[in-house]
């Protein structure tokens, strides 16, 4: 694209306006480019790009995530039936690392359809080996599906599940990763 001045007259003397040209279905067009920048640094503006930004480039990196985008993850794949007061802890989920710019969840559901009473516990990791409580002790009856909601605060994403004094026959448990 070629650099290009377009000069316009709003307070009588004319300012420039940062433009380029581009082919388009109505020919070759000049195209207004918006920057954000540090004023005092004339190199130093933004860059939309489709790629990480490398070391030494100025710019934001915009990714592809829709508004309400969800992506759903089976915690129980295995369809263990927890037996009589025990305990399940599903397979953690893995958001990566978080501080490289991991996928752009901000909450977590967890649905839960059971045919006897029992606890529900979402937790959260930094290393996947201590956990931390962010819904704690919900009670959970039978032949209700039941969804809960946390902020996503650390990498790592599980949930631990009491069971009551009958073992179960029916144990849904569906977590649903939810975009920024």
């Amino acid at each position: 694209m070629a650099d290009a001045d377009v000069q316009l007259q709003p307070d009588g003397s004319g300012k420039l306006v940062d433009t380029g040209t581009v082919t388009t279905s109505a020919g070759t067009v000049h195209r207004q480019r918006i920057t954000i920048g540090d004023p005092g640094t004339g190199a130093a503006v933004s860059a939309v790009k489709n790629t990480d930004a490398a070391a030494a480039d100025y710019g934001l990196i915009v990714r592809p995530i829709g508004k309400n985008w969800v992506q759903q993850v089976n915690l129980n794949p295995s369809n263990v039936l927890p037996l009589a007061s025990a305990n399940f802890d599903s397979t953690p989920i893995d958001l990566g690392d978080l501080s490289a710019g991991a996928p752009g969840f901000s909450h977590w559901r967890v649905l839960i359809n059971i045919d006897q009473s029992g606890t529900l516990n979402m937790q959260q990791s930094p290393d996947s080996s201590t956990w931390n409580a962010t819904i704690q002790g919900q009670a959970i009856t039978s032949g209700v599906a039941f969804v809960y909601e946390s902020m996503i605060v650390m990498r790592y994403l599980r949930v631990h599940y009491v069971n009551g004094g009958t073992g179960l026959g029916t144990f849904v448990l569906r977590a649903y990763l939810v975009a920024v």
